[in-house]
Order: C-alpha cells, then sequence, then structure tokens
C-alpha cells in the first residue's frame, strides 16, 4: 500500500499500525484502480484508513485498530448525550435514537493453503472467537480453501483478520442524532 501511495506522489500520510503485516505482492485485478487495490488490500489485512483535514492541508490516516482513529474526548470537556425523548429544538447535540442487535456468526475460520515447494506441509491455521461468544455456540467452524496465502508465515494473521471479517456484524449497535463529531 506505502508503495502504491509513493507512486502516487503521497507524501502526507501517518501510520497508526500497531500489528506486522506481510509485504503483498502487487496484482491487480483486471480493471481495478489504485484506490481499489488499496481498498481491497486495506480489508484483507484488516486495515483501516481515515482522512484528516486541515486548512494547511491533508493526513492520510492508516491503522489496524479503530482506537487509531482518535477520540471525541474526555467524558467530563465534552460528553455525548442521549436523550431519546427529545423534543423541539435541543440545546446541545444528542443522540436520540439506539438499537443494539446480535447475530449468529462463524466462531472458528480454518484455512488452508498449497505451496509447490513442499507439497506435503499442511499450511492450514486457525483462529477461534474466543471473546464476544456468549450467546452462540462456539463450535460454528468456517473451512476455506485455499486460503490465499503463499507463505505459512502470513497464515496466521490472515486467519484471525478473516475472522474478525466475518464477525464484524455479530454486535451491532444503530444510532440516530445530531452530534457532528460522530461523523466518519
Amino acid at each position: 500500500i506505502t508503495n502504491v501511495l509513493a507512486e502516487q506522489k503521497l507524501t502526507d500520510i501517518r501510520s497508526e499500525i500497531c500489528f506486522e503485516h506481510q509485504p503483498r505482492e502487487y496484482c491487480v485485478q483486471a480493471g481495478e484502480t489504485d484506490l481499489d487495490f488499496i481498498a481491497r488490500l486495506a480489508a484483507e489485512e484488516g486495515l483501516l484508513y481515515t482522512f484528516e483535514h486541515r486548512a494547511d492541508g491533508h493526513t492520510l490516516v492508516l491503522t489496524d485498530r479503530v482506537g487509531g482513529l482518535g477520540t471525541i474526548g474526555t467524558h467530563t470537556d465534552c460528553p455525548v448525550i442521549y436523550q431519546p425523548m427529545g423534543g423541539g429544538d435541543s440545546i446541545k447535540p444528542a443522540l436520540n435514537r439506539f438499537h443494539y442487535t446480535e447475530q449468529v456468526r462463524t466462531a472458528v475460520q480454518v484455512q488452508r493453503d498449497y505451496t509447490f515447494t513442499h507439497p506435503r506441509y499442511n499450511q492450514q491455521h486457525t483462529a477461534t472467537g474466543d471473546q464476544d461468544l456468549n450467546n452462540q455456540h462456539k463450535d460454528y467452524e468456517r473451512y476455506d480453501y485455499p486460503g490465499r496465502y503463499k507463505r505459512d508465515i502470513a497464515g496466521k494473521p490472515f486467519t484471525k483478520t478473516r475472522l474478525a471479517a466475518l464477525r464484524n456484524d455479530a454486535k451491532l449497535a444503530h444510532l440516530e442524532g445530531d452530534d457532528e463529531r460522530l461523523q466518519p
């Protein structure tokens, strides 16, 4: 991703990446633009990106965790208000609707791939969603072949990221309101 951005002369980039990610080959799909390529690789690696806008320029922020996107502030200096029975014009911005859902999703992700250099070697990795499985069985397993990784060292984090992607909507909270600080 950084090589593609450098080729496009995008230099105002800040990395908030905490985990190690293996280098990938530059191989685009038919009709895929550089932006599509970056978005696809970011999704496969579990990366997020956003922009910080300033009067003197804009910064691309790459991160592999939601905490890398920043915070609103502390609860004492700028609380987020929940006001479900609001009416008329409110004095302060507030959230006025809240809806929470849980879905049964994959609990275990197993991926296997093949390498022609060692055909008998089993490049299989398993990731288990130990967290957030309180209201579902822990044995809902998904198996993917090929695992879409060439080297065994890339298989473990790739399998973990795949499980996180499959479970990304297991617990959802939908909020509505007029607090502009919460806009992406």
